[in-house]
């Protein structure tokens, strides 16, 4: 799937040149809830030009106390074209840091230090950020696992090494990390990719968030490491200097594709031509790469001038864990990892798992876990033949879309009534909205005709703050009480 926005690119403006009929905005599409068989995969074979963006190795696990993952992609820069926009995407373990509390909170605080160095060591760039995280109480503060961060700087085109430090300011722990940073030009007159950004989710947002850029917000992936937690794989990129002549075709053609660490094709799919909508745009797509086995990978985009037959390649590398698959083993991954991916498959279940698993899952070890987790997706799997669970791929959708409609705040959207029924039930085939009764707390009711028959599900807004409790339904083994209009009076307190 592609989308295309021309606007804001972080905290910085992309200025694409026009035909003078302005840049069209085109619709963003939800990537972050798309299943397998909903994402475009468009096929790259081997061909004349050369990859010109790649790394050919994963960003490596800080040292220290304090844990994190440091990546980098660079940009063009709008603004000073002799220098290069560059953005770094961290992932800090919130559960290494010292939570303390502070009123009803708790609360960890980490300074993170930048320092890129060209090749002579001199500095070139040096930055110190403040983050704080927050959490409800002691067990939200151990539940909390990699939270991501961007930050940004410029820099001229060339080979530098970047400094990466973060310290826990209440327990002075502290961690570090060295990457190397290629900057590539981006030059004027010749078609150009940036390098490739890879996301754990791309989902529509104008707000100011630090992830949002062209009216999506990008969450960034630094490990690249897909697999039990993250299957979907997202990336975000864009082409420059898109030629708007008159003569010859006004679109590109754009191409991605899988390879493996031979450079052989693992998944390709057909070409897709795109409008142009000036001289400058933006990629974006997913793959559900949770379904290939275990092992290194590279993504591998690939952009056609059709008006000027100009073409131009960026690659570069990601990896899939299978930690529990007789192919990977628990080895492939540190134990940290492995367990944080557990106890997040094992939170995503809850709504379908019974209680007789959840006893037996209780008293394995972690090995025992993972193959539990293995075989239960197995069993609900309607085509074992096939390499798709389509149960798990639905599911997941699910989820994630439940989280999408419903979070508010820090209250995830899977954890609330609405996305409860959702993810067991889906989307329910009509919906009737009471916002403004006379007399009536605002409610809503859900209506599946294809399930036990035909069901309903009643959510009232019974506090009057936009909570939503399911208050009465028809379906089996869910909370059932014909009177439930009593709780909807205005005047009845819960």
């Amino acid at each position: 799937m592609i989308m295309f926005d021309l606007r804001c690119l972080g905290a910085r403006v992309v200025q694409p040149k026009s035909t003078g009929e302005g840049v069209e905005m085109f619709k963003t599409f939800v990537l972050g809830i798309l299943c397998a068989s909903c994402l475009v995969l468009c096929g790259l074979g081997p061909g004349p030009a050369a990859a010109e963006q790649q790394t050919g190795s994963l960003p490596e696990v800080s040292k220290g106390e304090i844990q994190f993952h440091v990546d980098y992609a660079a940009f063009k820069n709008f603004e000073d074209e002799d220098l290069s926009y560059i953005e770094v995407y961290l992932s800090i373990l919130v559960t290494r840091l010292g939570f303390v509390q502070a009123e009803s909170l708790y609360m960890a605080t980490v300074e993170v230090n930048l320092v890129l160095r060209d090749v002579r060591g001199s500095r070139v760039h040096t930055d110190t950020y403040t983050r704080r995280y927050t959490a409800s109480g002691s067990e939200e503060a151990q539940v909390m696992y990699f939270q991501p961060e961007v930050f940004s700087m410029e820099a001229k085109p060339g080979d530098y090494a970047l400094e990466v430090k973060v310290r826990d300011t209440n327990s002075t722990r502290e961690g570090s990390a060295d990457l190397k940073v290629h900057v590539p030009p981006f030059k004027k007159d010749k078609l150009t990719l940036s390098q490739i950004e890879f996301a754990v989710q791309i989902e529509p947002d104008t707000s100011d968030h630090k992830f949002v850029k062209n009216g999506q917000r990008t969450t960034p992936n630094p490990m690249r490491i897909y697999g039990i937690n993250w299957p979907m794989l997202f990336f975000y990129a864009e082409i420059y200097n898109l030629s708007m002549t008159g003569t010859g075709p006004s679109t590109y053609t754009m191409q991605y594709a899988i390879l493996d660490e031979a450079g052989n094709i693992v998944k390709e799919y057909p070409a897709k031509n795109i409008q142009k909508p000036g001289t400058s745009s933006i990629l974006s797509g997913g793959a559900n790469v949770g379904v290939l086995p275990g092992s290194m990978y590279d993504l591998r985009l690939k952009v056609v001038d059709n008006a000027t037959a100009q073409e131009v390649v960026s690659q570069r590398r990601f990896q899939v864990l299978k930690p529990v698959s007789a192919e990977a083993g628990t080895a492939e991954a540190s134990q940290t990892l492995i367990a944080e991916d557990i106890k997040r498959e094992v939170k995503i279940i809850q709504y379908i798992i019974s209680k007789e698993e959840q006893r037996v899952f209780k008293d394995l070890n972690l090995e025992g876990k993972g193959k539990f987790l293995e075989e239960f997706w197995k069993r609900k799997d309607p085509n074992p033949e096939t390499s798709v669970n389509e149960f798990r791929e639905e599911y997941m959708r699910r989820f994630e879309e439940a989280n999408r409609l419903f979070s508010e705040g820090k209250r995830e959207g899977w954890k609330s009534d609405f996305g409860r029924v959702f993810i067991v039930y889906g989307k329910p085939d009509d919906v009737e909205r009471h916002a403004n009764e006379i007399d009536l707390k605002p409610y809503e009711v859900w209506y599946y005709f294809n399930i036990e028959g035909g069901i309903q599900f009643v959510f009232g807004d019974l506090d009057g703050m936009d909570v939503y409790s399911l208050i009465h339904s028809t379906a089996r083994n869910e909370v059932n009480d014909p009177d439930y209009f009593r709780w909807l009076q205005s005047t009845t307190p819960r």
